[in-house]
C-alpha cells in the first residue's frame, strides 16, 4: 500500500512516481490473495484500473487484459472482469 499513488495506481515502490498497469494489477491481485479487505485504497486502485479499460474491455494488450480480469474478479468486480474477457477481446488474448 505504501507504493500506491494518490490516484490509486501503483509504482514499483514508494519512491516510484510512474503509474504502472502491471504493478497496479499485480498489487490488486496480491492484496486479494493476502485477504486484504476492500476499502478506499483498493477501490481507488480498481477505479484507476477501470479508467484504463477500453470500451471493448481491453486493457492495453492481451497480457494486461488477462491480468486486469483477474484483478477485477479478485475483489468481486465481475462485470468489469467479464468485459475484459468478452468475445471481442478473446482473439486479442490468443494473439498476445
Amino acid at each position: 500500500i505504501s507504493a500506491q499513488h494518490s490516484n490509486g495506481s501503483f509504482g514499483y515502490n514508494a519512491s516510484d512516481s510512474i503509474e504502472s498497469l502491471d504493478f497496479t494489477e499485480e498489487a490488486i491481485i496480491a492484496l486479494a490473495s493476502a485477504d486484504y479487505q476492500k476499502n478506499s485504497k483498493v477501490s481507488a486502485a480498481l477505479s484507476w484500473l477501470s479508467s484504463k479499460q477500453q470500451s471493448n474491455g481491453c486493457i492495453s494488450d492481451g497480457f494486461r487484459t488477462a491480468l486486469g480480469a483477474i484483478a477485477f474478479n479478485s475483489f468481486g468486480e465481475t462485470q468489469k472482469s467479464q468485459n475484459a474477457l468478452n468475445t471481442k477481446t478473446r482473439p486479442a488474448l490468443i494473439r498476445s
